[in-house]
């Protein structure tokens, strides 16, 4: 957990393009295709876990879901708790 959030935060800071982060960017990742690892904090809610989760799956994501009981879980659900990191730059 605390590697896949450590590589999600780097590619975040340092290739930008290849990660999504809130719901509005990483769904659109979603409907193109675009992610390669979904990553979800256990506090956003079932029912949108769930829809994403499924997106995830019929594009052969991976999907990750995080507690918040590690620092980087914590900072990862203050960023909205919902991110990717992406196959290709999307738009």
């Amino acid at each position: 957990e605390k590697k896949i959030l450590e590589k999600f935060f780097f590619t975040l800071g340092a290739k930008r393009e290849l990660s999504a982060l809130k719901e509005p960017e990483t769904r659109k990742a979603l409907e193109y295709g675009a992610v390669d690892l979904l990553i979800l904090s256990k506090t956003i809610s079932k029912s949108l876990a769930k829809e994403l989760i499924s997106i995830a799956e019929n594009i052969g994501a991976s999907v990750e879901v995080v507690s918040i009981e590690t620092e980087e879980g914590q900072q990862f659900n203050n960023l909205g708790g919902i991110g990717a990191i992406l196959r290709f730059r999307v738009g």
